[in-house]
């Protein structure tokens, strides 16, 4: 009895065995969620930026910033000193001062990802905004602000692609600016929920520093 009850065992063991076997791999397949790596780009004009005049620069000319940045300069364009505080904390001696609708700062995305900007309002109602590669607005500040006020804005891209922020109209300076996406361990940009577009922060007019007309 024992060796038949063995045996039914043994057949048993070796029927299941065969229908794993059988069964497709992908079933088996776990993703883990909430493995990427959330990862923040940092353009600084006062860390990363070299000083230059206006005409130091030709049109068309591009500087790459940490791999990751590509400012796309006009011979208008300088960086210049300027000194601001912004209501986080964040302190700057320098600054991009676009001076020119040609003047764009391109980067690329694995995935969605937020956009923060540090910058002074150039004139009455100047913003900037984010543009896709088929020069498609996607997102945009919305501060309204009057001349020399200063502003954090908070903006997004809906997923992985090249984009670039621009002058919605004409120029303004920029101090800083972030790029925040989740990188997955395969290289892939996440599906998590980014800020949402148009979020904005601005200085009290009686907190913003006053700069010297036409800089």
């Amino acid at each position: 009895m024992k060796t038949k009850s063995t045996h039914r065992l043994l057949a048993l063991a070796l029927a299941l065995f065969m229908v794993i076997s059988l069964m497709p791999a992908s079933i088996w397949d776990v993703t883990a969620e909430g493995t990427g790596t959330t990862v923040t780009h940092v353009l600084d004009a006062s860390a990363d930026l070299t000083a230059f005049a206006a005409g130091d620069k030709a049109d068309g000319e591009t500087e790459v910033v940490k791999d990751y940045f590509t400012i796309h300069y006009t011979a208008k364009t300088k960086v210049d000193s300027s000194k601001k505080t912004f209501s986080d904390g964040y302190s700057a001696t320098q600054r991009l001062n676009f001076q020119s609708s040609n003047c764009f700062i391109g980067f690329t995305t694995q995935g969605p990802a937020s956009v923060k900007i540090w910058w002074v309002v150039g004139d009455a109602g100047r913003e900037f905004v984010i543009k896709d590669s088929n020069g498609q607005q996607i997102d945009a500040t919305a501060v309204n602000g009057a001349k020399n006020d200063l502003a954090i804005s908070e903006l997004s891209v809906p997923s992985a692609g090249a984009y670039t922020l621009e002058l919605a109209t004409k120029s303004n300076y920029l101090f800083k600016m972030e790029v925040t996406e989740t990188v997955e361990a395969d290289g892939s940009g996440s599906e998590e929920t980014t800020e949402a577009p148009g979020e904005t922060t601005t200085e009290a007019p009686g907190e913003t520093t006053t700069e010297a007309p036409g800089e």
